[in-house]
């Protein structure tokens, strides 16, 4: 048994048999929830590379397998990817049947998270790109479903995705000639411009992210979230990688500069947003910044580490609200979502409450995580504290239009679509969550970071 064959082989072929299985929405749903948790709980906790004993029975758990001529590896170094991306997985697939989305979801939702494990396990890079646009083109069915127009959002994705698919196969090219042993930063650097590129894309790096808030506020808000957050967990992943394979490409402050300008900008366009969806599309595109400027500061993969899980679990409440909502109201806009905290104030709390926890406001999940980075990044310039915190500040800006319109409205308007049990019961699940990591951050940071 190897580690590739449990984390991308079984769970892509359990994606094949949920995709045939699909008019079944709700048991695919609860069976692939079930296994993609104990798959997660399985990446925490099995003795990879080493032996094992159960019963009379001695296992060694490989870390590698050769396929086609191409070697997947999952080592121990992998551990923390594979629950992260398991984990989210399982967090998406079990509010999938009450956010309303098409029974496509979970299926092509457990194959795209297989494919882009693969492609982080693929050795040389050079294939890691084509499954990561691979992982891209599966994602079109599950944000338009098979019978409905093709929505230019929908497009604008696969243009700026697939756009990046070409620097990374000419970069992975370059790399594959050179020497890793004996290479110096003069003979990389044309590969790594090549890389940076692919990134840009890959990252909605501005201005290259008007794809990301005009895909959350035109299609489902749920399955968008979803795969923005799936794609950029493991480009960032790939990212870090890099980082730790040229530790000098630090010395050079580019990606701390990317970071900040990917801050800095959504969150002067989240500023100015009427629309819920962009809205969220411009938090997003806000964490991913934040995202590269952590693992841009000395020591800062433990801080984006940490800041996953409360990240998550905002989005997932936040992206699960709005979905909820735009099922009583014809868009997310703010005209048409007046003063539906007075009717629906579950849902729409759940909304407010995920989106001022990623502002990081006392006793929420992001405030611990918040406090630490930036306590990071003042350490290490002003300047870049300064612009970041203005960034952090468009984001609050945003919250508090957000509220002041779901609580204003016509008096005489009238309630949509009644919450059902299990969206209530998942909401409150949900925000219960986000203030119990809030208060008791230490629980999951030990958890997580050992």
């Amino acid at each position: 048994m190897s580690t590739p064959l449990i984390w991308i082989a079984f769970p892509g072929l359990l994606a094949v048999a949920g995709f045939f299985l699909r008019r079944w929405k709700r048991a695919v749903a609860g069976v692939l929830s079930a296994t993609t948790l104990l798959l997660a709980m399985l990446a925490w906790f099995a003795p990879i590379g080493e032996t094992f004993r159960l019963g009379p029975w001695a296992f060694t758990l490989s870390d590698r397998l050769v396929l086609a001529g191409r070697l997947f590896l999952l080592d121990v170094s992998d551990r923390p990817m594979l629950v992260t991306v398991y984990l989210t997985l399982a967090f998406f697939f079990i509010g999938s049947v009450t956010a309303g989305v098409s029974k496509l979801f979970v299926p092509l939702g457990l194959a795209m998270g297989a494919i882009l494990v693969g492609s982080l396990a693929v050795e040389p890079f050079l294939y890691a790109a084509l499954l990561i646009q691979l992982a891209v083109l599966v994602g079109v069915p599950l944000l338009s479903p098979p019978g409905r127009e093709v929505d230019r959002s929908v497009l604008r994705y696969l243009t700026f995705l697939s756009f990046g698919l070409p620097f990374l196969l000419f970069s992975g090219w370059l790399l594959s000639g050179l020497n890793v042993e004996i290479i110096t930063p003069s003979e990389i650097l044309p590969a790594l411009v090549f890389l940076g590129f692919g990134f840009a894309f890959l990252l909605a790096v501005f201005p290259l992210n008007s794809w990301i808030p005009m895909l959350t506020s035109r299609v489902h808000p749920y399955a968008a979230t979803f795969i923005i957050i799936l794609l950029s967990t493991l480009v960032l992943t790939l990212l870090i990688r890099f980082i730790e394979s040229y530790p000098w490409l630090l010395d050079f402050e580019i990606i701390q500069f990317l970071g900040v300008l990917i801050v800095f900008t959504g969150g002067l366009w989240a500023a100015f947003q009427r629309d819920l969806g962009r809205l969220l599309g411009y938090a997003i595109i806000i964490e991913i910044g934040r995202s590269i400027l952590a693992i841009s500061q000395p020591g800062g993969i433990t801080v984006y580490q940490a800041m996953i899980f409360p990240r998550l679990l905002a989005l997932g409440v936040w992206a699960l609200s709005l979905s909820l909502l735009r099922k009583q109201t014809p868009d997310l806009s703010i005209r048409n979502v007046q003063g539906m905290l007075r009717y629906s104030s579950l849902i729409s709390a759940g909304a407010i409450v995920g989106h001022f926890s990623l502002v990081g406001l006392p006793i929420l999940a992001g405030f611990p995580i918040q406090l630490m980075f930036w306590s990071q990044l003042a350490q290490a310039s002003f300047m870049v504290a300064f612009l970041t915190l203005l960034g952090s500040f468009g984001l609050l800006v945003g919250g508090l239009r957000s509220l002041a319109v779901l609580l204003m409205g016509p008096e005489e308007r009238t309630p949509g679509v009644t919450e059902s049990r299990s969206a209530q019961v998942l909401m409150i699940l949900g925000l219960l969550a986000i203030i119990v990591v809030g208060l008791f951050p230490q629980w999951f940071v030990t958890l997580l970071l050992g």
